[in-house]
């Protein structure tokens, strides 16, 4: 697959640099899903989603204060 879909947050990094991808984005989308239950916000937040796709393509994840709360 090559289209670009979806919600802006669960976008990975293969589906936003046009690649080819599988379903690799799925664990990717899970794995964002499971941050927001976790921790209460998503990993990457912006004002637009031109930085967040930037902020996905580029950023590395840091986790933040939320995860210290969990065991």
């Amino acid at each position: 697959m090559t289209d670009i879909l979806g919600s802006p947050l669960y976008m990975a990094p293969e589906i936003l640099t046009k690649k080819s991808y599988g379903c690799s984005v799925d664990i990717w989308a899970a794995g964002v899903l499971l941050h927001i239950l976790m921790v209460g916000e998503p990993p990457f937040i912006a004002d637009s989603k031109k930085e967040i796709f930037q902020m996905i393509r580029n950023q590395e994840l840091v986790l933040g204060k939320g995860w210290s709360n969990i065991s």
